[in-house]
């Protein structure tokens, strides 16, 4: 009998696992404009670098437009997700 390894998720984790909770839920919806990083890593007790991490992943995984200097936007991610949503 084998143990397995036990991983506890990152904050960065728990943060992109939140903002698709809340998309799924209807809470954010498409075209939704997301608080600025610094204002999210006050909200959640997180850093800044950590926010925008997470709001990178999201990105990449079709839930998030990031636009510099004007925001941070909730994507359709049926029309511009990919295998990883």
């Amino acid at each position: 009998m084998g143990f397995q390894q036990i991983q506890a998720p990152t904050l960065r984790e728990l943060f992109v696992d939140q903002v698709i909770g809340m998309i799924f839920s209807g809470e954010l919806r498409v075209g939704d404009r997301l608080p600025s990083e610094r204002e999210l890593s006050e909200q959640m007790h997180i850093s800044r670098s950590m926010v925008h991490t997470g709001l990178e992943d999201l990105e990449r995984m079709g839930f998030v437009r990031m636009e510099p200097r004007r925001g941070n936007y909730i994507e359709d991610y049926a029309r511009h997700g990919n295998f990883e949503t």
